[in-house]
Parts: C-alpha cells; structure tokens; sequence
C-alpha cells in the first residue's frame, strides 16, 4: 500500500504541475502580460484595444466563461470577428481545455489519495517527503526535456501539440485570419517556455522542501521496499 501510494504522488505531480501553470498561462493577466513585452509583434490588422478585447474574449470562452454565440457574435468592425473555420477550432479547443481541466482535478485527487495513505504509515512525514522528492525530480526530468525540445525545434514541437490534440489541419490558418492577428507564433513560444520554466521552478522548490524535510529529520532517504528485499538507507 506504502508503495502504491508513493507512485500515485509521483506520477500524478508532475501533471498537476504543468496543469495548473497552464490555468495560469490561460488568464487575461498573461495576455496583457505578452502584449505588453518589448518586441513581441504588433497585430497588422487589429487595433491595440480590439486584440486585447478580442483576446481576452477568446481565453473566456475556451476556459467555458462565454456561450458559443456570445463568441459568435463578436465583431472586428463592421464584420464578426471570427470566421467559421476559426470558430470550429476554437470549440475543439475548448474541448481539450475541459479534459485537461478535468486530468488537472484528478491528478490532485490522486495526490491526495496518496499523501493520506501515506499520513496512516509510521514515519508518515519521512515518505511524505520522500513522495514528494521523487515526484520532484521526475518532473524536473520531464518538463526540462520538453521546454528544451521546444527551445531547440519549435516548429516542430508546435505542429507535433497540434496534430496530437486536434483532427487534420483544422488548426491552421491565414496570416490575415483574426486568431493569427490575435496570438502569432511568438505568443505560443513565449507560453510553452514559461509552462516548463514555471513548472520546473516549482518542482525545485518543492524538492528543496522535501529534501530538506528528509535532511533535518535526520532520516536519509529510503527507497520504498520490493517484495522480498531490504530497504537501504543511504547515510547523512
């Protein structure tokens, strides 16, 4: 049960992580943050005012704080804003935003499962911490491989997301096509890399803490015991 739990914390961590950051990438904050960065490209066709308007309405209604025909009916002037092919993305965007959403409340759900079977065990605050560490460092592995394959190639990583997640080309677009206007490639470079640095980030602190935790407990660092073997003890 011990070591069941441990790999529930483990596996579900760097899920919540990564989740979580991305409900924070998904806000009007970070959208006013990016368009506000030296450099990132002004929008040729969209006004300063309508791009934020417009933006900010997108990031409702992906995250299901606006009606499909609330969004619908926005308009760029004297035309709607968005076109039909445009539309259509954004519902299958929203889709994968539920799921995502929905995986985000069950990996914590499962953390919690864990951390509770793990509070019943003798030396509960000792497997806590050592749960917690290795999940730690998986997510350090994992997110650093995937934000230096996305610093490194990506295009390639940006139309490998989208062929993972959305059905054909459905997700390509014009350069004159509002949500092009809107968040060119910029945006999305700028996004993946604070999602891994971010996420990154908070597993080292996290780690710290459980290492720490394991240091000044004076417990060493056990790996949880196989069947039929000892559990070792690396020495402070």
């Amino acid at each position: 049960m011990r070591q069941f739990a441990h790999a529930l914390v483990v596996v579900s961590l760097p899920v919540f992580l990564l989740l979580l950051n991305v409900r924070l990438v998904m806000s009007h904050a970070y959208v006013s943050f990016e368009y506000s960065q030296p450099g990132f490209p002004r929008a040729e066709l969209v006004d300063d005012a309508d791009r934020y308007r417009l933006a900010a309405a997108s990031v409702d209604f992906v995250r299901g704080e606006m009606p499909v025909e609330a969004y619908r009916a926005l308009r760029l002037g004297n035309r709607t804003a968005f076109n039909e092919r445009e539309i259509k993305h954004m519902i299958d965007v929203q889709m994968v935003t539920r799921r995502a959403f929905l995986v985000h409340w069950l990996s914590a759900g499962l953390i919690i499962l864990g951390l509770l079977s793990l509070v019943r065990q003798p030396n509960a605050r000792m497997y806590i911490a050592q749960a917690l560490l290795s999940g730690s460092i998986l997510t350090i592995v994992l997110l650093g491989a995937i934000g230096l394959g996305a610093a490194l190639g990506f295009d390639w990583f940006f139309v490998k997301f989208h062929q993972v997640f959305f059905e054909g080309n459905s997700w390509l677009f014009l350069e004159t096509d509002t949500l092009i206007q809107l968040f060119p490639e910029p945006f999305w470079f700028a996004a993946a890399i604070l999602l891994a640095g971010g996420t990154v980030l908070e597993a080292l602190l996290l780690g710290l803490a459980a290492w720490l935790t394991i240091r000044v407990s004076g417990f060493g660092f056990r790996v949880p015991r196989q069947p039929g073997t000892r559990n070792s003890k690396l020495e402070n």
